[in-house]
């Protein structure tokens, strides 16, 4: 018996070692005096959960910048939780929170053991910096560290190369607490039918969910929002249901009540990439050509392998190279490059309306399945330029006046001893 107590001794002290040594590692990596600012929140009170039960993390920064967010368990498992299946890129836009797990995610459960678990938040201006560092799975919904120390060494390395203000940290700890005791007191604890019991945690927002977007296709749009308000009033968390108000209201041309659901859910991090999209749509259907130009570009930024966007900046706007970039693209639909910078070209001669024509086509590339809106009618019309021949003039030259560009001749030859002698020609 004293041996099996001194094994169980041993093994508790090592687990806890080894908790304490990644703690350690994982706190190398600090910086908070940094003009980038992370704000980092769980739906927990005071951070504190129980085993078996759910836990949803919620992140934001003051600025645009690239994000990465760790989370160390109690059973001392390394998992990057952003990026993620929801959100595929680093990119942390100003002004927005993201919600993990994503609307399309399973959920977090504190599995335990009891104990504490670390979430390390790292930002930086670095648009690459994380992609040199790992890979991120997209199959997946997180994407597993298998080997802590060698990725802590690498994401230093690369940190140590940028100023204090360029990149930032953050940290928040969870105590995961044991269950308690789950046998019945016999005095304390009633007797509950089980078919009863189950009615009654009934979860409704399903259903709610579903008679909304059965209502949605029929286009019944107020019968729809009805019953999606009906389940996000069930379950709050319903990422789908708020996104689908703001679907109903845009259908049925409700534009102010549509754009202000849609900005529910980009404060909140829900589908915030189609939002921004939906709102784009509504300009678009507005004929407010800028707002809707301004719109499709940030779904471009957040958009992974199309956010160098925002880096364009063409020298040249004249109609020439406007024509060989617009040859180009219609020779090669697929040339985004071409097309990033002929949608900038137009947004500085102020035609927003070509810019949303290429901002769509490169939308339709970015996103599976989306169809823009009305994209033909914003094709611009594109000529070859006529370079303009100047008139060749031909002036006359009148003897009787002076010639009108000066011209000096050669000195006169120099005098020789013996006069020249005259040749008189007869007429």
């Amino acid at each position: 018996m004293k041996i099996i107590n001194n094994i169980l001794i041993f093994l508790f002290l090592s687990v806890a070692i080894l908790q304490a040594s990644e703690g350690d590692l994982l706190s190398s990596i600090d910086n908070k005096n940094s003009d980038l600012f992370i704000e980092m929140k769980t739906d927990r009170n005071q951070n504190i959960g129980v085993e078996g039960e759910d836990i949803v993390y919620y992140i934001a920064t003051n600025k645009d910048c690239n994000l990465t967010v760790i989370r160390v368990n109690t059973e001392g498992k390394w998992d990057i939780i952003f990026p993620n299946k929801s959100h595929q890129g680093f990119q942390s836009m100003e002004g927005s929170r993201y919600e993990i797990p994503g609307f399309n995610m399973k959920k977090i459960t504190l599995k335990g053991p009891s104990g504490t678990e670390t979430i390390k938040a790292i930002a930086a201006v670095d648009e690459e910096l994380f992609n040199r560092v790992t890979e991120i799975s997209h199959s997946e919904d997180f994407t597993e560290i298998k080997s802590p120390e060698d990725f802590v060494k690498k994401l230093s390395g690369e940190l140590n190369k940028l100023q204090k203000n360029e990149w930032a940290t953050a940290e928040m700890e969870i105590t995961v607490e044991g269950k308690a005791p789950t046998s019945p007191s016999v005095t304390g604890t009633p007797y509950v039918n089980p078919e009863l019991q189950n009615i009654v945690k009934h979860d409704y927002s399903t259903e709610y969910y579903t008679q909304g977007a059965s209502c949605y296709e029929e286009g019944k749009y107020d019968d729809a929002i009805k019953s999606f308000k009906k389940a996000i009033k069930e379950y709050p968390n319903l990422a789908y249901g708020y996104y689908s108000i703001g679907l109903s209201y845009q259908a049925k041309g409700a534009f102010k009540e549509a754009i202000e659901w849609y900005k529910k859910c980009i404060n909140h991090g829900i589908k915030e990439r189609d939002s921004f999209l939906r709102v784009g749509e509504i300009y678009d259907q507005l004929k407010d050509k800028k707002e809707a130009y301004l719109r499709y570009k940030k779904v471009l930024r957040l958009t992974e392998g199309f956010k160098d966007i925002n880096q364009i900046n063409p020298l040249d706007t004249g109609k020439e190279n406007i024509y060989n970039l617009e040859t180009l693209c219609s020779k090669h639909t697929d040339d985004k490059k071409s097309r990033m910078e002929l949608a900038v070209i137009y947004e500085k001669l102020g035609n927003y309306r070509a810019g949303c024509y290429h901002l769509k086509y490169l939308l339709k590339q970015a996103i599976p399945l989306y169809s823009p809106y009305f994209i033909e009618k914003d094709k611009p019309a594109i000529e070859k330029p006529v370079i303009e021949e100047r008139p060749v003039t031909v002036d006359y030259y009148n003897y009787y006046e002076p010639y009108r560009e000066p011209y000096r001749p050669p000195p006169p030859p120099p005098v020789t001893e013996s006069p020249p002698k005259f040749i008189y020609v007869d007429d």
